[in-house]
């Protein structure tokens, strides 16, 4: 367990250095999964696409 925490905390100061270097293309992938909804909210929608 101690490696993976150790792992994941290094996964993670490593998105939040990228974002703050890149705001530009950190942002566009979480507009994208924004706008895409949730299958069991909105099943119609799902339904059809």
């Amino acid at each position: 367990m101690g490696t993976f925490i150790q792992f994941w905390l290094m996964t993670t100061s490593d998105l939040i250095l990228t974002k703050l270097k890149l705001p530009a293309i950190s942002q566009t992938p979480r507009r994208g999964l924004l706008k895409v909804p949730p299958p069991n909210r909105f099943p119609k929608v799902q339904i059809r696409q």
